[in-house]
């Protein structure tokens, strides 16, 4: 039975690297996120650093799923070709007056070059395909694995800042060259 806030039934590809698939959100997604959201280690440098109910996983899904819909970009399924398993997210969403770059991958996909592999060509898809004229990036500082990926894009730093309360975190930009 489909739930009609998602209502996604297709897959569509955005692009592929070597081992991975960028699409679409679709509702199969939704149980594998629940797991990958509830998940305290995943979830311990985002926002509040709190796992997520199921009902968040089904909102993400119905938003960006409209989004690519509406703008043709948003914050895109991550799909490991090999086994079909969804591994996260990569891509894009406005945040706090910015077009916010970021990634989640479940646990299982730690370690392993995913996140890079990701993040360059989906942060290649901003630049190229969709031309953005600027992206940022923020991570709290603690979160090394994350600032090790964003420094291999290539990113400026730009500042630190508390992020509500929680945490300094790092802001990182590219901006297009005019």
């Amino acid at each position: 039975m489909t739930n009609p806030a998602i209502n996604i039934q297709r897959e569509t590809i955005i692009s592929e690297t070597q081992r991975l698939i960028i699409r679409n959100r679709i509702e199969e997604d939704v149980n594998p996120y629940v797991a990958i959201i509830s998940d305290p280690d995943v979830m311990r440098y985002i926002g509040e650093g709190t796992p997520r109910p199921y009902e968040e996983a089904v909102r993400a899904v119905g938003k960006y799923n409209g989004q690519i819909k509406t703008q043709g970009w948003a914050r895109f399924a991550l799909e490991l070709k090999k086994t079909g398993q969804l591994m996260g997210f990569c891509g894009f969403d406005h945040y706090n007056g910015e077009l916010d770059f970021g990634w989640r991958l479940g646990q299982e996909f730690w370690g392993n070059g995913y996140a890079t592999e990701a993040t360059k060509e989906v942060f290649r898809l901003g630049r190229e395909k969709f031309q953005f004229p600027r992206i940022v990036c923020i991570s709290y500082e603690e979160n090394t694995g994350s600032i090790n990926v964003i420094e291999k894009l290539d990113l400026t730093f730009e500042k630190e800042f508390d992020f509500r309360g929680n945490g300094i975190v790092r802001q990182y930009s590219y901006e297009c060259e005019k």
